[in-house]
């Protein structure tokens, strides 16, 4: 009798195994949850800072929110258009709604008030290991020596995971910069004249060039596809 429980045991782990929801970390409800932008390339710490007070003035008026702490350029690269919201929910027993259901409705919030700035956000759980934005489910890799066909395969990837059922929050870690026109203006030394007669006026030019800016360190792995 013994060894058929045992065999019975044995058998069931696969069935077993095969039903029961599996994760590295597991998915409770910590009636807190955090919002990572990434605004437009260009913006200054000071507006980044005035549109995330914003974003979390409209996240409070969610029912089931208690308060929301706003901090900007937290990234180790100290980005300036880069912001977090953390969201702190009340307690369990004074709310109807689950903290997963609430990142649908903070998510629905953001991208139907604020898609026409084309917005890089994250809306989940905060990261049990510290920093903001770190834990991603799915991530893809693509490395490569070019990095226009890299932008290109990225922008490309990020249409395809969007347009898959379930898919959230697909976002790049390749990010081109912002255009940038530099002016040097040039003037020689000044000279020294005999005469008391006027000094003519000095010659100056001035020399332009149009270039893109790039992010303070390009990594190795010039791509990160991450939904």
């Amino acid at each position: 009798m013994v060894v058929i429980l045992i065999l019975a045991t044995l058998v069931s782990i696969g069935p077993l195994g095969a039903a029961v929801n599996k994760n590295f970390l597991p998915t409770d409800d910590q009636s807190q949850l955090e919002v990572v932008v990434r605004a437009p390339e260009g913006w200054t710490l000071d507006a980044t800072d005035r549109f995330g007070t914003q974003m979390a003035t409209e996240i409070r008026k969610l029912a089931g929110i208690d308060y929301t702490i706003v901090t900007t350029g937290d990234d180790p690269q100290h980005t300036p258009n880069r912001f977090t919201i953390f969201v702190k929910m009340v307690d369990l027993d004074k709310r109807t709604i689950s903290q997963q259901a609430m990142e649908g409705k903070v998510r629905d919030l953001v991208q139907s008030r604020y898609a026409y700035l084309g917005l890089q956000t994250q809306v989940g759980q905060v990261s049990e290991f510290g920093g903001s934005g770190g834990f991603q489910p799915v991530d893809y890799v693509v490395s490569g020596p070019d990095l226009n066909v890299l932008t290109r395969v990225g922008d490309q990837g990020i249409q395809i995971l969007r347009s898959i059922p379930g898919v959230v929050d697909p976002r790049s870690s390749l990010v081109s910069g912002a255009p940038q026109l530099g002016c040097r203006w040039t003037a020689p030394a000044p000279r020294t004249w005999a005469s008391t007669r006027s000094m003519p006026p000095t010659p100056c030019s001035c020399s332009c060039r149009a270039s893109r800016s790039r992010p303070p360190s390009t990594p190795r792995r010039a791509s990160s596809i991450k939904s």
